[in-house]
């Protein structure tokens, strides 16, 4: 019986089934990331974190467009948002603003993604094929090809999983743009250009070639008298994209020659050269499609799919299809390694750092092939209702069924700057890059030493009155002419202004730090970074762009075009996170500074403070919160060259009562004294741990070098206190381990037990006795009883946001890491080892316990079971022997009793414990003659010594085989067995039916030995 659906009815499915199928999709790959944990583990996914983080910070100081980020680079500044594409990095900050942790708002970022390049996907889909149904296949194969999920969930490259994202659009705008004459085709081309260059620069560079042959076919498809119209249209539309995003390409490309990057530098080729696919690692067979190291090739299924209709579409003659087809095919062949040499050959290419980076063209190409199925195939529209959800369904579980990103418990709390300070310099990676491809030219090494001249005479008087993150003021008094330097690297833009007149900066030292020349007399110096050239003129190309946009919009409006809505959906969800972030940057208040003018040291002068977590008024600074560290950034001006030695905090109540002590290294590590010069301003950083203190004023003091003398240099009030001091954890396995000469390991938690192939967790719980001066790498390794390594975890701890030069002295670090078992590991017990090591040498801390010094400077941390999982085992012939009180035998399996000599006897016997044991026991199996004597025996700990009943645990079967040699002479014999004592020697006790067994052992059965 047919239902007739009616018009409207048919209406409401075709507006509302794309929706629902697209939110459908969405949603079960955002499922990857449940059960949701604070962070995880993706390859640049911390690069992003963290340079969202200090994204976050330029723009809550007053700018709308960072570009510079001050505190990376060891604290010198790095120029990364001058070149990086910034799309992904706004629309994280807006989600931040909105609410979200830093953490949060990327992993939204990523799931807001999703949802974009499915759509895109649809819409372009349902555009060349005129089909519903093909959109929705489309999304379903766009969205979950392996390689766009793996930039998501695995990678975590946000910035060309966005481009990935947006590349869909771009075509379908495209073709709407050349096909249709309306404004608002045109507008929506140019606002997806603009997208696609600031989401990621090096998709731009992979897919233009290809986008403009698209663009040349779909133009000579048209009637030979529309092309040059068409023609005319598209290259507006581009350059108007282009236009709009000239705030971030045009100082991009005049300044990349300032840049290590554009000396080609030998590890990116290197990269390059090392990231092509041979024949045979195209393409992985696998399904559902596994996830692995790179590079990473191609999935099969998607593949299949996707030639199958391209043969489809050769057969039916449809030419765009076989454009994509074209493209795909080419795209794959320069995976290969014979594609090397055009790539390295190639201007720019060697950028693009991995070649497998065009399988985002690879997926767009392969989606729209697979897409085009429904419209191919010759069949009722209910086979193909029913074949679409079939093929997306199949889609989505090689996507999905394989994709686990790994979850991380740290970051535990809101980020930090000593968590991005020591991040940056334990992954050695500047500025949260991989290569150093930032580095300002005049930058000719990274010293921790310097040596300078002494300065003779009395140092210049400086008063601080201003710091952020792009602008410092203050004076200078000096009775001669002398070269200010401020700790940042010099990079155009940086700007000086001495006494209302602008003055030079300019490079100094290997470090190339900004300078300035003052001269003798009383001035005031701001410096402040300034838009340069190339970036007033991009912000005015942009400015324009956006006019012509807006009144575009006005015209399209007028000519009640259809699509003008949906040309304020992007723009306004553009525009949206502008207005957002412009406004918080533009609203933000000035960073509050106290002046100072307190010599620390003949070399150092204390010339200014500022608190991140206080504010400052006349009696100094006071704090509403109840914190937990006070977050100190100290300015400095060196008077002297300086050595490398630790800076010591303390706050002291009205009665001399230290509360809070701290000595830190500076800026975490990273300040490197030994390289300031004299008459350099240096901007420091410390955290001082404030637990526990009861309101009140407090005298912040410090102290350096020695005779350590501390000088009170602010005041400090807590109106409501301090945080309370963190209650001590519930460790289930107390140990006491002393590493090196300032850390002790209090305990760990673990499991006792754990499967073949699982993930073991495990808790060390650490306290640091004194302040430390160094990050110390920890390893955790699973040995067997030969001391083979079974599993290992190297890691610093809290998977780097916690490592160890942050430790508060007598706090307890948890520090959770997992160790992954091989799934072929043997039943047994394994040894649970733990340490620490220097990276840098790969030195371990001597360990020592009550004992003394620890054998290999690792602690035993006890013993973790791998059970045998033979529950469901059934023995040939079935028992029920006790031996003891806790042990039953519960049946045996032998294979043969008629053999010769020569042969082997192969036994299996099935033990159940009926209780926890407390010693060790062995087996023993005897060959008895008819005399009663033994003459063949294998006495042993069960599972071939493998699994001693001391680890036996009450309801499980352990599978104990033995194999015996046959040298007997022809005749019958028993085989008996029991257990024995492994110290003392004294069998068990076996009993059957209440009696009690002869000899103690029970009789398995008889062996005939035949003659030869």
């Amino acid at each position: 019986m047919l239902v007739r659906v009616s018009k409207g009815s048919q209406n409401l499915i075709h507006r509302w089934a794309p929706i629902l199928g697209l939110g459908i999709f969405t949603i079960l790959a955002a499922l990857a990331f449940l059960p949701f944990a604070p962070f995880y583990f993706l390859d640049d996914g911390f690069l992003h974190l963290f340079r969202l983080f200090e994204f976050d910070r330029v723009l809550r100081q007053g700018v709308p467009y960072p570009r510079w980020a001050p505190d990376f680079a060891y604290g010198y500044g790095y120029p990364v948002f001058n070149f990086y594409s910034p799309l992904a990095y706004y629309i994280a900050e807006a989600l931040h603003l909105l609410g979200l942790a830093i953490p949060a708002a990327l992993i939204a970022t990523c799931v807001f993604i999703l949802a974009i390049g499915v759509t895109g996907a649809y819409a372009l889909g349902r555009e060349l094929y005129g089909s519903i149904l093909s959109g929705l296949l489309t999304a379903a194969a766009y969205g979950f090809f392996p390689y766009f999920l793996l930039d998501l969930f695995v990678r975590g490259a946000v910035a060309e999983a966005l481009g990935a994202a947006v590349l869909p659009w771009l075509v379908w705008s495209l073709r709407r743009a050349i096909v249709y004459r309306t404004l608002s085709s045109f507008l929506l081309a140019a606002l997806s250009a603009a997208a696609l260059i600031v989401s990621h620069n090096l998709t731009v560079l992979l897919v233009s070639p290809f986008l403009l042959v698209f663009a040349i076919w779909e133009i000579l498809r048209l009637p030979s008298g529309t092309r040059r119209g068409a023609f005319a249209r598209v290259a507006a539309a581009v350059s108007l994209g282009v236009m709009l995003a000239a705030i971030y390409w045009l100082p991009t490309l005049a300044e990349l020659p300032l840049v290590a990057l554009s000396q080609g530098k030998k590890a990116l080729v290197n990269l390059l050269a090392g990231s092509f696919l041979t024949p045979a690692d195209l393409v992985q067979f696998a399904l559902p499609y596994q996830y692995r190291d790179q590079p990473y090739p191609l999935s099969f299924l998607p593949i299949v799919l996707a030639a199958g209709a391209l043969v489809l579409a050769i057969a039916s003659r449809r030419g765009a299809v076989v454009l994509f087809g074209a493209t795909a095919l080419i795209a794959t062949v320069l995976l290969l390694d014979g594609a090397r040499e055009i790539w390295l050959a190639t201007p720019f290419l060697s950028t693009v750092q991995f070649a497998w980076r065009l399988s985002v063209l690879i997926g767009l190409c392969v989606a729209v092939l697979i897409g085009s199925v429904p419209m191919a195939i010759p069949s009722k529209k209910r086979t193909r209702f029913a074949m679409v959800p079939a093929l997306a369904l199949i889609l989505i579980w090689n996507g999905l069924a394989d994709l686990a990103p790994k979850r991380l418990e740290n970051p535990a709390s809101d980020l930090t700057v000593a968590q991005m300070v020591r991040f940056e310099t334990n992954t050695r990676g500047l500025g949260f890059g991989s290569q150093s491809e930032y580095l300002p030219l005049t930058v000719r090494f990274l010293a921790n030493k310097l040596d300078a001249a002494k300065v003779d005479g009395d140092a210049p008087v400086i008063r601080l009155e201003e710091s952020s993150a792009t602008r410092r003021a203050f004076t200078v008094v000096t009775d001669r002419p002398t070269a200010m330097s401020w700790r940042q690297f010099y990079f155009p833009g940086w700007q000086a202004d001495v006494g209302g007149v602008p003055a030079l900066t300019f490079p100094t030292t290997a470090l190339g730090l900004l300078t300035v020349n003052i001269p003798a007399g009383n001035h005031r110096v701001v410096l402040s970074w300034q838009d340069t050239l190339p970036r007033r003129a991009g912000g005015i190309v942009s400015a324009a762009g956006l006019v012509i946009v807006l009144i575009l919009i006005v015209f399209s409006i007028r000519r009640r075009e259809r699509e003008w809505p949906a040309v304020l959906i992007p723009l306004g969800m553009i525009a949206g996170i502008f207005a957002l972030t412009t406004s918080v940057a533009l609203a933000a208040p000035a960073r509050q500074l106290q002046p100072a003018q307190v010599d620390i040291s003949p070399e150092l002068r204390f010339i200014g403070l500022q608190i991140e977590n206080a504010s400052y008024g006349a009696s100094g600074w006071q704090i509403a919160e109840r914190p937990a560290l006070l977050q100190i950034q100290p300015y400095w001006q060196v008077k002297q060259s300086l050595t490398d030695q630790p800076f010591a905090w303390r706050t002291v109540d009205g009665a001399g009562r230290v509360w809070a002590a701290r000595e830190q290294l500076a800026r975490y590590g990273t300040g490197f004294p030994a390289a300031w010069l004299p008459n350099e301003i240096v901007p420091d950083h410390y955290d001082l741990p404030l637990a526990g203190l009861p309101p009140g004023k407090y005298d912040l003091q410090v102290a350096y070098g020695e005779p350590r003398q501390f000088i009170s240099v602010s005041t400090i009030e807590l109106t409501r206190g301090s945080a309370p001091a963190p209650t001590e954890p519930q460790i289930a396995r107390r140990v006491d381990a002393r590493i090196g000469d300032r850390i002790r390991l209090v305990g760990y938690d673990a499991p006792a037990a754990i499967r073949a192939g699982q993930t073991l967790p495990l808790t060390l719980y650490w306290k640091a006795e004194r302040d430390i001066f160094q990050d110390l790498t920890v390893f955790v390794q699973l040995l067997d009883t030969n001391g083979k390594l079974i599993a290992q975890h190297d890691e610093l701890t809290a998977n780097g946001f916690n490592p160890t030069m942050l430790w508060s002295p007598n706090a307890i670090v948890a520090d959770k890491r997992e160790l992954v078992l091989p799934p072929n590991v043997p039943p047994g017990p394994y040894r649970l080892i733990a340490g620490m090591y220097r990276f840098d040498d790969m030195e371990r801390l001597p360990v020592a316990t009550d004992a003394g010094p620890a054998p290999d400077a690792m602690i035993e941390l006890g013993t973790v079971k791998v059970p045998m999982d033979a529950q469901a085992a059934r023995p040939q012939r079935a028992l029920d022997v006790a031996f003891g009180p806790a042990i039953r035998l519960a049946g045996y399996d032998l294979d043969k009793q008629n053999l010769k000599p020569g042969q082997s006897l192969a036994l299996r016997l099935y033990w159940q414990p009926q209780a926890r044991l407390d010693g060790d026991y062995k087996v023993f199996v005897h060959i008895v003659a008819e005399d009663g004597r033994v003459v063949t025996q294998q006495d042993s700990v069960p599972g071939n010594g493998n699994y001693p009943t001391r680890i036996w645990d009450a309801g499980e079967q352990v599978l104990d085989a033995y194999v015996l040699p046959i040298e007997l002479p022809p005749g019958r014999y028993r085989i008996v067995a029991g257990m024995y004592n492994a110290v003392s020697g004294e069998r068990l006790v076996a009993q059957a039916n209440g009696a009690e067994l002869q000899d103690r052992q029970v009789e398995l059965g008889a062996l005939n030995v035949l003659a030869p």
